[in-house]
C-alpha cells in the first residue's frame, strides 16, 4: 500500500474499496468465461472489432490485476496501477454514456437499463478510482490521510444508483 510512516503499511480506503469494486465485477464473469463477458460487451454495443475472446480476457485480467495491485502494490508501482485504474473507470463511463438505453449487467448477473443513473454511478465509481491514487503521499490534495473516510462517499452513491436503478428497472 501507498505510504509506510514508522515502517507501518498505511491503508488506503478508497483503494481497498475501489479493488472490492474491480474484484467483485471479475467475479460475477468468472462463470462463463469469455462467453459472459463476450455478451455483456454486445449488449455494450461495442465495436466489432472488439468482439474477440482475447479482448474479454484482457479486459478480465485487468479488473483482476489493478484489483490486487490497488491492495497489495506500493510505491511507483502503486501509482501505475492507480492510474491504470482511473484509465479503466474512464472507459466505463465512455462505454455507458455511449450505450444509453441499452442494458449492462456491470454489477450483476441480470441486466439493467442504462440510464442517467448509471452515468451518475460510473462518476462515483470514476471519483473513487481517483481517491485510490494515494491520500498519504498527495497532503496537497488529502491532508494527512485523515480525510479517507471520504471514500465511502462514492461507494454509499454507487450501491445507491445500483439499488435505485434496479428498482426501478423491476416496477
Amino acid at each position: 500500500m501507498p505510504g509506510t510512516p514508522g515502517g507501518q503499511p498505511v491503508v488506503n480506503l478508497a483503494a481497498l474499496l475501489w479493488a472490492a469494486l474491480l474484484l467483485y465485477s471479475a467475479l460475477l464473469n468468472t462463470r462463463g468465461m469469455p462467453k459472459s463477458m463476450l455478451r455483456d460487451m454486445r449488449e455494450l454495443h461495442l465495436p466489432a472489432a472488439l468482439m474477440r475472446p482475447g479482448v474479454a480476457w484482457a479486459h478480465y485480467g485487468a479488473q483482476l490485476l489493478i484489483g490486487a495491485g490497488l491492495i497489495l502494490a506500493s510505491g511507483t508501482l502503486y501509482w501505475i496501477v492507480s492510474i491504470a485504474g482511473i484509465l479503466l473507470a474512464t472507459c466505463y463511463l465512455m462505454v455507458v454514456y455511449r450505450a444509453r438505453g441499452s442494458v449492462c449487467r456491470c454489477l450483476s448477473t441480470t441486466p439493467v437499463p442504462i440510464t442517467n443513473l448509471t452515468l451518475v454511478r460510473n462518476l462515483c465509481v470514476l471519483a473513487l478510482a481517483v481517491l485510490a491514487l494515494d491520500f498519504e503521499n498527495n497532503p496537497v490534495v488529502f491532508g494527512n490521510g485523515s480525510l479517507q473516510w471520504i471514500a465511502v462517499i462514492p461507494l454509499i452513491a454507487i450501491i445507491a444508483c445500483e439499488v435505485v436503478g434496479r428498482k426501478a428497472a423491476h416496477s
